[in-house]
């Protein structure tokens, strides 16, 4: 940067960088579920997912109850909003995993199958240690960072998984947590254009950018293929490493389609909660 950017203008800045990002998240996702996932194997895909809906209401929650009596009070009230919103997708998840399954699925049973990743020191496998690791819980603008870049890959993410899965339920579902997280993003770059104004702290947001796009980048990829087209967007972009050897390392495969790609279609082994066919709430007033 050759002089300091407004707030506003280093917000679109960083957008631009991590655009490479969200935009292999979006292969990645598209990828796996036009790739005909068995159903089982789609099944516990959702539940990982809803253990990460869980973390995120841990996660969040710390970094409200350790804000000070005078942060901004709209600040406050919209992180307390995001709580609320996890704990919502959290059962929307739920639903998902029921629908597909045909069987009820307990939290008990949630905590048996991830009990490995709830103890402290293997939360770290996941998007909470990274959080810890910039110093999310102690500065604001790294948690506002990590927020507008995480929520923002989120989005992008369930947007692909809303419009690559042809099932009406479960792609509702994860349009209407699409639009929950896109606006979580908002949330953080709201806080990023008030914080991130002086040379020192935009120098020290970009620092911690390449940490974050390789990180995120292997999570999503973990989770669902590792498509060439997407690691050339981040090799490209960043330098990160995608090689043959890195991918070795990671225990992944390069992506290899069964046939034709089209949106998954399962067969669901259960039936919706409600005749109208409406996500359930269980938040509703």
């Amino acid at each position: 940067m050759s002089q300091t950017m407004s707030g506003k203008e280093f917000v679109a800045h960083v957008a631009n960088i991590i655009e490479p990002l969200l935009k292999a998240s979006e292969i990645q996702t598209q990828a796996y579920f036009r790739n005909n996932p068995d159903l089982d194997e789609a099944i516990f895909h959702f539940k990982r997912r809803m253990f990460n809906e869980r973390m995120n209401i841990v996660e969040i929650s710390k970094t409200l109850a350790s804000m000070p009596a005078s942060t901004d009070p709209v600040q406050l009230k919209l992180l307390a909003k995001q709580v609320l919103d996890e704990a919502k997708h959290y059962d929307m998840v739920k639903n998902v995993i029921e629908y597909l399954s045909g069987d009820k699925f307990s939290d008990e049973e949630l905590n048996a199958e991830f009990a490995w990743q709830m103890d402290e020191s293997n939360v770290k496998a996941k998007g909470a240690s990274l959080f810890e690791e910039i110093g999310g819980h102690e500065d604001e603008m790294m948690a506002a960072v990590y927020q507008f870049v995480a929520e923002g890959r989120a989005g992008r993410v369930w947007h692909a998984m809303a419009t690559s899965i042809a099932d009406p339920v479960v792609s509702r579902t994860y349009a209407k947590i699409a639009k929950d997280e896109t606006f979580h993003s908002t949330i953080g770059a709201r806080t990023l254009e008030k914080l991130a104004t002086t040379p020192e702290a935009q120098a020290k947001v970009l620092a911690v950018l390449p940490k974050m796009t390789e990180r995120m980048y292997w999570i999503n990829c973990m989770g669902t293929e590792a498509t060439k087209e997407a690691a050339s967007l981040v090799s490209e972009a960043y330098g990160h490493d995608v090689s043959d050897d890195k991918m070795a390392e990671m225990g992944k495969s390069w992506f290899a389609p069964k046939g034709e790609l089209k949106d998954w279609t399962p067969t669901p082994r259960g039936a919706f909660a409600t005749a109208s066919n409406e996500i359930v709430d269980n938040f509703a007033s």
